[in-house]
């Protein structure tokens, strides 16, 4: 049980400390880097280069 919290307490310190990337609208598709996102009509972040989707939300 001490070992696996060991565990858990280290993952949680390397994830606080790796940024995590966020895709936005406009920026480069993180897939092609060629097409720059934007949203569609059901509010995901669509390159129209590759057609990578990232869908989402927030309350």
């Amino acid at each position: 049980m001490l070992e696996q919290k060991q565990e858990t307490a280290h993952t949680i310190i390397i994830e606080q400390l790796t940024p995590s990337p966020e895709i936005r609208v406009g920026e480069q598709c993180p897939k092609c880097h060629k097409g720059i996102l934007d949203y569609d009509g059901m509010l995901n972040l669509v390159c129209p280069q590759c057609a990578y989707i990232s869908g989402g939300c927030f309350t």
